[in-house]
C-alpha cells in the first residue's frame, strides 16, 4: 500500500486541518467508534490515530534519507506500537495489532532502535 505524503503543518493533529473535525466531532459527544470509522473511511487512519492528539499529524518533511534512519519507536508508522508496550498493554495483543496492521512480525518489536525499514 502506497501513502501519498502530506505536507509538514506545524502543531498538534488535533489542530491539523485534515484531522481536526474529528477531534471536534468527539468533542461534541460523538461516539468514538463512529469518529474512528469516519476518520478510517476518509483518510485511511487507524482509529488508534484519535488515541494521541497532541502528537504531530504528520513527521516534519526530513528528506527521504533521514526518514528512513528513524528508529523503529520514533517512526510515525510504528512509534504507537512501542508507547502501547511502553504504557503496559500486553505485549501478545500488541504484537498481533502490529502484524495485522502492519504486516511484521513480533520480532519487530525486540529492536527498537534500528531503523524501520531494516
Amino acid at each position: 500500500m502506497s501513502e501519498e505524503r502530506e505536507a509538514y503543518v506545524p502543531g498538534p493533529r488535533k489542530n491539523h486541518p485534515k484531522y481536526k473535525k474529528f477531534f471536534d466531532s468527539l468533542a461534541s459527544g460523538k461516539k468514538p467508534s463512529f469518529v474512528a470509522a469516519q476518520l478510517r473511511a476518509e483518510t485511511g487512519k487507524p482509529a488508534e490515530f484519535l488515541d494521541f492528539p497532541n502528537e504531530p499529524a504528520v513527521p516534519q518533511n526530513m528528506g527521504p534519507q533521514a526518514q528512513q534512519a528513524l528508529p523503529r519507536k520514533l517512526d510515525p508508522r510504528y512509534k504507537m506500537y512501542f508507547d502501547l508496550l511502553t504504557g503496559g498493554q500486553v505485549r501478545s495483543f500488541v504484537e498481533q495489532k502490529l502484524r495485522q496492521e502492519q504486516g511484521k512480525a513480533a520480532k519487530f518489536l525486540d529492536e527498537p532502535d534500528l531503523p524501520a525499514d531494516k
